[in-house]
């Protein structure tokens, strides 16, 4: 089991991990048995939860929770938000978000969107400048 927490808006993510895969002949998986990996988020403040096939889907559930309207914000490029995590990417990228999102949407916690290729496109827990994920927001080719 693999925790995530991030807070945002007095809502708490946690993002659980659960290996339900087995590889013993003689175990009944049953037909509620994954036999993959499983994923929920929850909220503790407002005992609310969900369950995912994948992490992407858990973590936008809880977003969608917690930040409704978060897949309408601006999608930082591609050029802008490069993934080498060098300081003058960062440096770029925060001046690009402080230009284009929302002031409302610029708070302890809360995501950003960025462009990504089409490998590499998980969510990210504390990525964004804000302390929040950086979500995927389109994939380019």
């Amino acid at each position: 089991i693999a925790v995530t927490v991030t807070a945002a808006a007095g809502h708490t993510a946690h993002i659980y991990t659960a290996d339900c895969r087995c590889d013993e002949p003689d175990h009944d998986h049953g037909p509620d048995f994954p036999d993959d990996l499983m994923y929920q988020a929850i909220c503790p403040p407002c005992s609310w939860h969900h369950i995912a096939a994948n992490e992407n889907a858990a973590v936008e559930a809880w977003h969608d929770h917690a930040l409704p309207g978060w897949r309408n914000l601006p999608v930082v490029p591609r050029r802008v938000a490069q993934l080498d995590d060098t300081r003058a990417t960062r440096q770029r990228r925060d001046r690009w978000v402080a230009e284009h999102y929302p002031e409302h949407w610029q708070r302890p916690g809360y995501p950003i969107l960025t462009e990504r290729g089409k490998w590499g496109t998980r969510h990210v827990s504390g990525r964004s400048p804000f302390g929040g994920y950086d979500l995927t927001g389109s994939v380019g080719e």
